[in-house]
């Protein structure tokens, strides 16, 4: 009987030990429970928000939907008006509205304005009696002379000069939004590249930089508009496409060859600039060589327009050239073409022919019809970029956008305020500079790579890492639920 104590000592240590374990072992499994969970409290969620939250910028919806510019722009056209001495009755302001609104009931943005006094900005119409109604218009400032009888009505006969001739073009485009198929889309920056083509190897040389100096004072008065960088080159081996006719005195192109005149597969003059390139091309025929010049068929200055690409020109020597010396091309030779370039250069900007040959009318006229198109651009960029933010909920706005759509508005209100004050350069400025800004706004390099990140692109990136450890957790909180529940259980059996 004294042995049996003995042998129940051994048993009841192991026991004991075993509790022991249990108890550190479930004291350890509840401390890692805690730490992971308060890892994931602290570090995962906080992670987790951070890497999938996108971020929209609040954008001024309100503002971009208020503004209309068909109610806000108002062009005013100041004319100053002279007369003669005895030539009275003329001056009427209510008679231009009226045969404004004749003309172009939809218009509303756009009217005359008679001032009392002359500035360079200002058109100038001097009306002078003679035997029969004319006008003329300067070619070196904004002055119309009107000549008119005694039986003239004069200010319906001014009214009906600027109103279907000077501002024809410009008032048509805007009542009907005419948009030309020769001029380049707008941009605040153009290549110029003048290339001459020799169509055999003889060494050529020609005065281009003379000939550019020349040149130059026409893009600066674009210099609201774009600015421009230009280059020359020279390619020799310049064959054409197809073989010109020849007659007794004459090489001939007929027009069907004219769209296959440039030979883009072999003459290099592919530019790969950003920005677009105006190609002003000479072509030197190896007929001058022969002394018998290339005529283009049905054309008086022996050239052509390639819309929203350029302008090109063929250049006759008027003597035969000597093939064993070196071919010279000089400024006074170039002026002739340089003069067609710059009239080819206005359409591919935006103005017509039809309107007049001075070019501060012209500009003038580009300069507005500019300021409504690039306003009507931005805010349609704009209202693209809401639509773009409301259609997809995902899309992550940057700070970035919102600033360039501030930029952008502060901008077009500012180009519509230069307007009412009869800055229209400087509100070209302006209208130019919202464009680029709103273009900036819908193209912002962040918005566009992070274009559209939908929940199930969340899913696929953190199942891979949610599940391994999601399942440890289960089982480990299944684990800790069971020991619990074991304890409880061996309480209730000591009590």
């Amino acid at each position: 009987m004294s042995e049996s104590p003995q042998k129940d000592e051994p048993v009841e240590k192991k026991e004991s030990v075993k509790s022991l374990e249990s108890k550190f072992l479930t004291r350890t499994r509840t401390i890692i429970a805690i730490i992971i969970f308060s890892s994931i409290l602290l570090l995962g969620i906080p992670l987790f928000i951070s890497t999938t939250t996108i971020h929209r910028a609040n954008l001024p919806i309100d503002e971009i939907n208020q503004l209309n510019p068909a109610s806000q722009l108002q062009f005013q056209i100041p004319v100053y008006l002279t007369g003669d001495e005895g030539i009275t009755g003329f001056g009427n302001q209510d008679v231009y509205n009226q045969q404004l609104k004749t003309r172009y009931p939809n218009l509303n943005i756009w009217s005359i304005k008679l001032v009392n006094e002359e500035t360079p900005e200002n058109y100038h119409v001097n009306v002078k009696s003679g035997a029969e109604s004319s006008y003329e218009v300067s070619l070196y400032d904004k002055q119309i002379d009107v000549v008119v009888t005694k039986d003239t009505k004069i200010d319906e006969y001014i009214s009906s000069i600027l109103y279907d001739a000077i501002f024809k073009y410009e008032l048509e485009n805007l009542e009907s939004n005419i948009h030309s198929t020769i001029a380049f889309p707008y941009s605040s920056k153009f290549n110029i590249v003048f290339s001459l083509l020799v169509e055999n190897g003889i060494q050529t040389n020609w005065e281009i930089d003379q000939a550019i100096e020349k040149f130059k004072p026409l893009l600066n008065s674009f210099n609201h508009i774009a600015n421009f960088s230009i280059t020359s080159q020279i390619q020799y081996y310049s064959k054409l496409s197809k073989k010109y006719q020849k007659s007794e005195t004459t090489y001939k192109l007929s027009e069907t060859d004219l769209p296959t005149f440039v030979n883009f597969e072999n003459w290099s003059l592919e530019n790969y600039d950003i920005n677009p390139t105006i190609n002003f091309l000479i072509y030197f025929p190896e007929s001058n060589y022969e002394g018998i010049p290339l005529i283009i068929e049905n054309t008086s200055t022996n050239s052509f327009l390639i819309p929203q690409w350029g302008g090109v020109a063929i250049l006759n020597k008027d003597k035969p050239i000597l093939q064993d010396t070196t071919t010279q091309i000089t400024s006074r030779d170039l002026e002739p073409i340089m003069n067609i370039f710059a009239s080819q250069l206005y359409q591919l900007l935006g103005v017509e022919s039809l309107t007049p040959k001075n070019p501060q009318i012209r500009i003038d006229s580009l300069s507005r019809l500019l300021i409504v198109s690039n306003i009507k651009k931005s805010l349609d960029n704009l209202k693209s970029l809401l639509k773009l933010a409301n259609t997809l909920n995902e899309i992550t706005i940057p700070e970035e956008t919102k600033l360039s759509v501030d930029t952008s508005l502060i901008e077009i209100n500012q180009a519509i305020e230069l307007v009412k004050s009869g800055r229209f350069k400087l509100a070209t400025v302006s209208s130019s500079q919202a464009l680029i800004d709103s273009e900036r706004a819908f193209f912002e390099k962040k918005m566009v790579q992070q274009a559209y990140f939908p929940n199930e692109h969340k899913l696929a990136v953190f199942l891979p890492l949610l599940g391994p450890v999601g399942s440890i957790l289960l089982f480990g909180i299944l684990k800790l639920i069971s020991d619990f529940k074991q304890k409880r259980k061996e309480k209730k059996k000591q009590e």
